[in-house]
């Protein structure tokens, strides 16, 4: 007769629930029902007792399973990969990295999940680097394929719930740097509000489209700032599905002119752009509804190009408080700047598209005073509700 197996479960794993915890570390990925019943007629334990398949697990709990049961063997020299020893490829380097999280520099192209017709992607080469080990560090948010920069990468159970709930509750601050065609027509930050719908194609391809009736408003600008004419609100009598509500923050920092360098088209403008609210594919439709399209972005009306320039520069989150799952709401919705850190990618852009340093200090500065006008002023979307 075999003895009777125990599983310890480690400080990666951490607030995972039991049956996630047993379709991980088992071999052979036994069917959840099976799972089901091993823990129902209590075959396995937690502790010693009788347990739950949710039941949240605490590191150093001793979780016995079945004698038949095999278990996957882990390594445990991967478990805290520093920085310098975690190799995902030279077109992917870490950032920075602690005993919870990763902070990738992802190029354009590269997915950040896997698809069906997807052979690498982020999550892939994370899986390789740490084959073994008790926890599969993954990126804890997206980022489109085809954009580059900042991406993050939990490295616990625990850490990835908790950055999960960053982002929901809007505690992640997040600045792009976007090229788009066109000479953009204002000088000053400005907020721009969309109501995003998803469209399916007849080929069955999804695509994000903005609704027309959308806005282009003065930081600054009072609650009645120009109401759209009566009537005239897009989801007015109709019953919108998939639809999310968007905005962000838009600040002009360099133009390009075709008739000063050569460029493939008249002219472009370098952008910097703060989310607001973090959608699918939000910056390239809000843009491209204005007819500002992301250079190399084909799908929404974009110039072809070599590759999309739009890039992920830099973001922020709160520092890491293992005793809540979140931190508490400041104000204005947001950690406050003290609690903060904050991480910075350049973009691999070249020649005519390299942003100059001196510009986008200075940008980002003005972006930070209208981000403190907006959060004081507070428009609202009250336009853009669904009735």
């Amino acid at each position: 007769m075999q003895p009777t197996a125990f599983l310890e479960v480690t400080p990666e794993e951490e607030g995972m629930k039991l049956l996630r915890f047993l379709e991980r570390r088992l071999a052979g990925a036994p069917l959840k029902a099976l799972l089901h019943k091993w823990i129902r007629t209590g075959q396995v334990r937690l502790n010693g007792g009788r347990t739950q398949p949710f039941a949240l697990l605490a590191s150093g709990d001793k979780v016995r399973i079945p004698p038949f049961a095999e278990t996957h063997a882990l390594c445990p020299a991967k478990r805290n990969n520093a920085a310098g020893e975690v190799f995902l490829g030279p077109d992917l380097p870490v950032l920075a990295a602690d005993p919870e999280l990763m902070v990738l520099n992802k190029p354009g192209g590269l997915p950040s999940q896997p698809g069906s017709k997807q052979e690498d992607s982020v999550s892939k080469r994370l899986a390789r680097a740490f084959a073994g080990a008790a926890y599969i560090p993954a990126p804890a948010h997206r980022l489109d394929k085809h954009s580059s920069g900042l991406l993050l990468a939990a490295k616990t159970h625990a850490a990835q719930r908790r950055l999960h709930a960053f982002f929901a509750q809007g505690h992640v601050r997040k600045e792009y740097l976007a090229w788009v065609k066109g000479r953009w027509p204002y000088t000053e930050a400005r907020v721009l509000e969309d109501f995003l719908v998803t469209e399916r194609s007849s080929s069955g391809q999804e695509k994000v489209a903005a609704l027309p009736g959308g806005r282009s408003l003065r930081v600054s600008a009072p609650p009645t700032e120009t109401p759209p004419p009566s009537g005239s609100c897009p989801t007015a009598g109709k019953k919108i599905r998939n639809g999310v509500f968007a905005r962000c923050i838009v600040l002009p920092l360099q133009e390009l002119r075709g008739e000063e360098r050569p460029l493939p088209f008249a002219g472009a403008t370098l952008l910097l752009v703060l989310l607001l609210t973090g959608r699918k594919h939000q910056i390239r439709v809000q843009l491209s509804s204005r007819g500002f399209p992301l250079i190399g972005d084909g799908r929404y009306q974009g110039t072809n190009f070599s590759q999309m320039l739009l890039h992920a520069y830099a973001l922020s989150l709160p520092l890491s408080d293992k005793s809540q799952s979140a931190p508490a709401p400041a104000a204005t919705g947001a950690a406050t700047a003290q609690t903060m850190r904050e991480y910075t990618a350049e973009p691999p852009w070249s020649g005519a598209f390299a942003p100059e340093k001196s510009l986008l200090a200075a940008g980002r500065a003005k972006l930070a005073e209208a981000e403190q006008t907006y959060n004081q002023t507070r428009i609202p979307c009250d336009f853009f509700q669904i009735p």
